[in-house]
Parts: structure tokens; C-alpha cells; sequence
């Protein structure tokens, strides 16, 4: 019982003597470990040595994502081409009977002794800086004197007319937008030909229309494009859609706002219109009339003298 007894007591003092080593060579390595940063190097020695055997299993899983992507992606532009193909094939089909109208429009002007109408010719540009003031709507493009800008051109992008030009120098313009509180604008609802003023809405970048009376036929839904009166803007430029209308009880107007069609707040390039109207050429009168004219005629005072000549020499011819 003693043997059993103190050989279980010497086990156990060995384990602890072995525990106590163990802990000091810890404590001992991380010591030494935090001065030398030796794990630290050993650490990264390995994710070296395995860094190429991590890339090697993970590139399967690479190019297989990288092929489903592309496949993808090709099959959007696929379907993309072949809508654009589908738009270009409408809008040639619709420009063939566009040019047909233009002629019927340019004969029917002629019969009715009308100036030719406006070409509109458009000067792309790219929007360079942008007011930062919200009271203020205002655009810088990159078009100038020397591109043929003037003042008082419509300015318009993808959606619909985006604003004026208001100062023009050399190589840059300033463009107030239609929706800067001090700007107004004559517009045309599309749907019933009532011709109103749109003013800019300031800070909630949309349009205001407060003069309408109250029995005007306006829907929401209904859309504004440019009336042309003043020969400022272009007619038949898209501007905006009314969104809400209010017709208080005991007022002479109602109001009603709209949103534009142009993204002006986010659009990188415009285009601004100009208008170049052809005028008729005079026509050149000739002196001499045509000899080949068969209805050419004397003059009346060329009859008379002929007249009095035969006249002469008959009297002579009687008296001889």
C-alpha cells in the first residue's frame, strides 16, 4: 500500500515537474517570439510556400465565374444589338415618310406664299460645371463664339428642352435651365393646343404653371411642348408632364406643376439649337421681254406712234 501510494506520489510530482517545463519553455518562446517576431516570419514563410497551391485550386472557380460572365454579358449585348437593329429599322421606316412630309410641307408652304420653314441645326457639347447653388440653375458647356453660340438658344438633351443660353464667351456658355425660379417659358399643352407660361420651380427642380383658369382642359398626364410664340424656342419641343393640379375653392386660377422631359441635373451632354431660315431668292426682272413670249404685246405707247406715222404717209400719199 506505501509502494502503491508513493510511486502515485512520484508520478504526479514528475507530470507537475514536467508542467512547470513546459510552461517556461512557453513562456520562455513567446518572449523570445515578441523580440524577434519569429512566428510572425514563420507565418509568412508558409503562406508563401501555400500560396501558389491556393491559386491553383481557386483558378477552376475563377474561370468558371469569368466564363459565366462573359457569357452573360454576350448574350446582353446580343439582345441589345438586336433591339438597337429593330429601333434603327423604325426610325428609317419612319424617316422615309417624314421626308415626304417635308416635301408636301415645303410645296404646300410655296402654294400658300409662305417663308420656308426653320432648319434646326445642333451643336453638341459637354457640360463642364454646374452651379452649386440651389436658388441658381445654371450650367457651363464647353461651346462658344467661335462654335457659333449666341445668346437666346434653346439648349436640349435626350429627354426634351433643358434651357437657354444666357452668357456666351469665346470657348464656354452659361446655360439657365427651365427650372431656375427666374426663368419662364411659353409652352403648348400637346393635347389641347392651350398655350400657357411655365415658370422654373427652384429647389423642387420641377415646373410651376400658376396662371390657368379654372375651367382649362388640363389632365394629369398631359404634355407641354414648346409654342414657338416669341421666336425664342423652336415650337414642338417636349418640356415636361403634368404631374398634379389644384383648383382651390374661391381662386381666379388654378396651378398645376410638371416635370420636365431632360435630365438637366444629370446629363453630361447637350445640344443646342439653331435655327437658319431660308429666305426666298428675289426674282430678277429683265428689261427685254422674251422673244419667245407669245403673249408679248406693243406697248401702249409705241401704238400711237406707229399709228401716226401710217397716218403721215397716207395724207402725203392723198396730196401727191
Amino acid at each position: 500500500m506505501s509502494r502503491s501510494t508513493s510511486r502515485a506520489a512520484g508520478d504526479l510530482t514528475q507530470h507537475t515537474s514536467r508542467l512547470v517545463g513546459y510552461a517556461l519553455v512557453a513562456i520562455f518562446l513567446m518572449a523570445l517570439d515578441q523580440r524577434g517576431q519569429y512566428l510572425d516570419r514563420f507565418h509568412q514563410a508558409v503562406r508563401h510556400l501555400t500560396e501558389p497551391v491556393l491559386l491553383a485550386i481557386e483558378a477552376p472557380i475563377r474561370w468558371a465565374g469569368a466564363g459565366s460572365d462573359w457569357l452573360r454579358s454576350t448574350q446582353a449585348l446580343l439582345q441589345q444589338n438586336e433591339d438597337l437593329t429593330e429601333t434603327v429599322r423604325q426610325q428609317q421606316a419612319a424617316a422615309l415618310s417624314l421626308d415626304a412630309l417635308v416635301e408636301e410641307n415645303k410645296e404646300l408652304r410655296a402654294l400658300l406664299g409662305l417663308d420656308a420653314a426653320a432648319e434646326q441645326e445642333f451643336i453638341t457639347a459637354r457640360v463642364i460645371s454646374v452651379d452649386l447653388n440651389p436658388f441658381s440653375h445654371r450650367v457651363v458647356i464647353d461651346r462658344g463664339q467661335r462654335h457659333g453660340i449666341v445668346t437666346g438658344l434653346a439648349v436640349v438633351d435626350q429627354g426634351g428642352l433643358v434651357g437657354q443660353v444666357d452668357t456666351v464667351t469665346a470657348l464656354t456658355a452659361s446655360v439657365i435651365l427651365i427650372t431656375d425660379p427666374d426663368h419662364a417659358l411659353p409652352v403648348r399643352v400637346a393635347r389641347t393646343a392651350d398655350v400657357t407660361l411655365a415658370y422654373g420651380g427652384g429647389l423642387d427642380n420641377d415646373l410651376s404653371l400658376p396662371d390657368l383658369p379654372m375651367n382649362m382642359d388640363l389632365v394629369i398626364g398631359d404634355e407641354l411642348i414648346t409654342s414657338g410664340l416669341g421666336g425664342v424656342f423652336p415650337p414642338g419641343l417636349p418640356v415636361a408632364r403634368i404631374e398634379a393640379i389644384d383648383r382651390p375653392e374661391g381662386q381666379s386660377f388654378a396651378v398645376a406643376s410638371a416635370t420636365p422631359f431632360g435630365q438637366h441635373d444629370r446629363s453630361r451632354f447637350v445640344m443646342v439649337v439653331k435655327e437658319q431660315r431660308q429666305t426666298p431668292e428675289p426674282a430678277t426682272e429683265t428689261d427685254e421681254p422674251s422673244e419667245a413670249d407669245p403673249l408679248q404685246v406693243d406697248s401702249p405707247e409705241t401704238a400711237p406712234a406707229d399709228g401716226g406715222e401710217q397716218s403721215t404717209e397716207s395724207a402725203v400719199s392723198g396730196n401727191g
